[in-house]
């Protein structure tokens, strides 16, 4: 059947499997009627019914017991998928890339440590070391070193060293810049660009913050748009700024019932922001 086997005892269970590529010292032993597999490293891919797999590396898409039939899945390096049993369409990159993978599937993990200890997620993009290495949620994009490394919520999308690093249940989330949404944890719909940007934030939620180090007030600020860091002294553009503030957009007039003793009440202060911008320790919020 078009077989190819290297090595002690490589293939050495195949009974109809054809097509197929082992070389190395038990490559390939557990297959079975498995067809068009390739497979290289001792130990690499032990699947008895899959189809159209690539491992390369020691115990790459070892599986588990042999018992898997997990098809069109690429792994490279040591350890890279070596747990997989039905998962399919993952392609692993790097040393324990998608290491716990079982079922899941459509995953692309490349560099030492992606995806490691995630078992099931699936639509999943980690590129760098240790990106999402303890993650468990799905439809999440991380690229850089240890960016969404315990994110089990979904659909975020991290750019950067450390982005998002903290991010554990928050879902909707996107960050670019390196540690940008550092401390996050639960928060969801935010978005944070430049380098700090919304690291303060934890559970707040539906926050835009643009710019090195800009930042919301609390760690649970919530619907809040934050252009710039504190010490920012000017914002110019070319147009004037439009804020809404038509009639057509408002209802329930009526008027307002204070007087000339209201007005003569007030007290209007100037007043210059400290050269920092920080507050003093002893200041409260």
């Amino acid at each position: 059947n078009s077989n190819v086997y290297i090595g002690q005892e490589a293939g050495r269970n195949n009974t109809s499997g054809g097509s197929n590529v082992f070389i190395g010292v038990d490559a390939g032993y557990a297959n079975v009627t498995g067809g068009s597999n390739t497979f290289v490293g001792t130990q690499a891919g032990t699947y008895q019914t899959g189809l159209y797999n690539t491992a390369i590396g020691h115990i790459a898409l070892f599986g588990t017991s042999g018992t898997s039939n997990a098809s069109y899945n690429t792994a490279l390096g040591y350890r890279a998928g070596n747990s997989i049993t039905s998962g399919a369409e993952n392609t692993l990159l790097g040393r324990g890339a998608g290491a716990a993978l079982t079922t899941g599937a459509y995953n692309v993990a490349i560099g030492n440590l992606a995806l490691h200890n995630d078992n099931g997620s699936n639509h999943n993009i980690a590129i760098g070391r240790a990106s999402m290495q303890t993650a468990s949620g799905g439809n999440n994009v991380g690229v850089g070193t240890d960016t969404l490394e315990v994110a089990s919520g979904s659909n975020n999308t991290a750019i950067g060293y450390r982005t998002q690093i903290s991010t554990s249940t928050g879902s909707k989330n996107v960050s670019v810049g390196q540690e940008s949404l550092f401390s996050n944890t639960t928060g969801f719909n935010n978005t944070a660009i430049g380098a700090s940007a919304g690291s303060n934030i934890t559970s707040g939620n539906n926050n835009t913050c643009l710019g090195y180090d800009a930042d919301t007030p609390s760690n649970s600020t919530t619907n809040t748009v934050v252009l710039g860091n504190t010490v920012v002294q000017s914002l110019r553009c070319q147009v004037a700024l439009t804020v809404v503030s038509d009639k057509r957009d408002k209802t329930n007039f009526d008027k307002i019932p204070h007087g000339l003793d209201f007005v003569d009440k007030l007290k209007p202060t100037s007043f210059e922001f400290k050269k920092e911008g920080k507050r003093d320790a002893k200041e409260s919020d």
